[in-house]
């Protein structure tokens, strides 16, 4: 199986590489303001066609495989720069596999061009990221309840809400809709976040199909898997660097062999959480869905314990300035450990493993 990229891919992994290392100037995770004024960069995102290769051509998008915004992932992740394409790139494919809706077409359209943004907002106190696990309900379009965790500051919201028929519909909201209250606060990640609660909000309901929802979530997921991969090996490559320079007893920290081993050992944890990262994406568009579900869970346990391991090793082969916030080195540590638990932590993909008939051993 070739992983390698093809020369067009190797020019839009470039063209992100520059996009994003220009737009963590302003809105990198080591500002305190980087939380400010996000839409300006998912604006820039658009001109540069990333929203549109989250939607199909019927829809006036660019998809044709998910390779491309994986490159965007990882560039993001390499560069620490403070967008959550991971949450609009789920909104998106549920977006444009839903149902139609009236105003559907020209939302999708505002969405390519940056006009408008819209996110998901699935998280619930307690429901550890499990989309079967929803206490919002709807009632004739009308929402009521508290989700958690969402990304603050975007015109649209994507939620999951228990219907009266008991199944669970994905519902359109509008960020400044009547009776939704919005309670804004700010991760240790520098991620802007908030609370939204639910009170006799009009909500378009746009799907209702598991199998859209269960897919764009998959997807999410190696798109925050590739976001991680990039932070580790630009975490590995500091650490090397740190090595090399740092002096104790007169030679460089480079010269102990335990210390070496130790940095080669977060190479080959970040390789093998990008390996299998890459071989997950390349199921996400297979038609058998317990095949992808079962290499995604698998990646997600994967990276998730590379991402603890390498983010670790870098602090403790730093000593105290790996925790400071002068360091870069501290914001890729903070952001990793917030990875772990997004998009289902380890006990939620074990669980989910635990629940397939076949474990495939990767």
């Amino acid at each position: 199986m070739n992983f390698d990229l093809n020369s067009e891919q190797i020019q839009i992994q470039d063209s992100f590489a520059r996009f994003f290392a220009d737009g963590a100037k302003k809105h990198s995770r080591t500002l305190k303001n980087s939380s400010n004024n996000s839409s300006e960069l998912c604006l820039a995102a658009a001109e540069m066609g990333i929203l549109a290769m989250l939607f199909s051509e019927g829809n006036g998008g660019l998809y044709s495989s998910p390779t491309e915004t994986m490159i965007a992932m990882e560039e993001i992740g390499k560069s620490l720069c403070n967008i959550p394409l991971t949450e609009i790139a789920y909104a998106c494919r549920i977006l444009d596999k839903s149902d139609d809706f009236v105003g559907k077409d020209e939302l999708i359209a505002s969405i390519i061009s940056g006009e408008k943004t819209i996110a998901i907002a699935f998280d619930e106190f307690n429901n550890r990221s499990n989309g079967a696990i929803v206490k919002t309900n709807e009632n004739n379009g009308v929402i009521n309840g508290v989700k958690t965790n969402a990304n603050a500051g975007f015109d649209y919201f994507l939620i999951n809400a228990k219907m009266a028929n008991g199944e669970i519909g994905i519902f359109l909201i509008k960020g400044d809709a009547n009776g939704l209250h919005i309670k804004n606060y700010i991760t240790h990640d520098t991620s802007a976040k908030c609370n939204l609660h639910f009170e006799n909000v009009a909500a378009v309901k746009i799907c209702t199909d598991a199998k859209i929802i269960s897919y764009s979530a998959d997807f999410a997921t190696i798109a925050l898997c590739y976001e991680a991969t990039g932070m580790m090996r630009m975490l590995t490559n500091l650490t090397t660097e740190y090595l090399k320079t740092r002096n104790q007893f007169g030679v460089p920290l480079s010269s102990f062999q335990v210390l070496q081993h130790r940095a080669v050992d977060m190479l080959i944890e970040t390789e093998q959480a990008f390996s299998i990262a890459i071989y997950a994406s390349l199921l996400l568009d297979n038609s058998d869905v317990e095949a992808r579900k079962i290499a995604v869970s698998n990646a997600k346990l994967r990276v998730n314990n590379a991402a603890k391991f390498v983010s670790q090793q870098a602090v403790q082969l730093h000593g105290g300035i790996g925790m400071t916030d002068e360091y870069i080195g501290a914001h890729y540590f903070k952001r990793l450990t917030l990875f772990c638990n997004m998009m289902g932590d380890n006990y939620f993909h074990l669980n989910r493993l635990n629940l397939e008939k076949d474990i495939l051993e990767i």
